[in-house]
């Protein structure tokens, strides 16, 4: 959400040429009418948390991003995923300050249908730790960035070793979803109610103080990734024993 949120959706369906050349085609195009942030299943971004965050900067309250990733639930219906919440960069001096105008924004896994030409959305998960309380999306590369609610009063925030910025999403044949993350780079595994059953991170970064389970396996070279190329996508095997992380 540091990028624009996208009120649209299309989807597309591949159609071979008589060369076998993959050629794209637009299969249709769906609106997700503007709702307030306040309704998203997050007690904590009420109205006035929603008022608070305009005045440190955001522009829009009814523009929710539940499509950072996707997977078919059904018929004309998808499991979507938000990413970390409204953030951006404002300049100071040599150095960006990080700003998250809504800090109680809590990743989420949207259920929704398409009807019509509009998104519906039926159902949304909040992601949880292993003591009921919400996880944000304050995370960062730590150390490495500062992050602040607004850039005028520069009132700073902690950084949150639960965080997470979701990016892609999949579903486990049991029905448990499997996430990827950009900030660790990390994979997760979450219940059907959106508690994290289990992160994955790189060896470098076991995230001792994290309040559900975490094992630090994945190769240390992820670690080392450019800013902001982390794990962006994820696909899944048909039998459901393969996960393929993209950078």
């Amino acid at each position: 959400m540091g990028k624009r949120w996208n009120t649209f959706a299309v989807f597309m369906t591949l159609a071979w040429c008589a060369q076998g050349q993959p050629r794209a085609t637009v299969a249709g195009t769906y609106t997700l009418p503007r709702v307030s942030l306040s309704q998203m299943g997050n007690p904590d971004c009420n109205e006035l948390a929603l008022a608070r965050a305009k005045t440190n900067g955001l522009r829009f309250t009814d523009l929710p991003s539940i499509g950072s990733g996707l997977a078919r639930a059904g018929t004309n219906e998808f499991w979507g995923i938000t990413d970390r919440g409204p953030n951006g960069i404002a300049n100071d001096g040599e150095n960006g300050l990080r700003t998250f105008p809504l800090p109680k924004f809590c990743p989420a896994i949207f259920r929704v249908r398409l009807a019509g030409n509009e998104i519906q959305i039926l159902k949304s998960i909040p992601l949880v730790d292993s003591q009921d309380k919400r996880i944000s999306g304050l995370s960062n590369l730590e150390g490495e960035e500062r992050l602040f609610e607004s850039a005028e009063t520069k009132t700073p925030l902690a950084y949150d070793e639960d965080g997470v910025d979701p990016e892609g999403i999949r579903v486990l044949p049991d029905g448990k979803f499997l996430l990827s993350e950009e900030y660790s780079p990390s994979i997760l595994v979450v219940a059907e109610d959106g508690h994290v059953l289990m992160r994955y991170t790189p060896v470098s970064k076991p995230l001792p103080r994290a309040t559900y389970p975490v094992k630090a396996i994945l190769p240390e070279v992820f670690a080392r990734r450019r800013d902001n190329k982390g794990f962006e996508n994820l696909a899944l095997s048909g039998d459901g024993k393969f996960a393929y992380a993209l950078l």
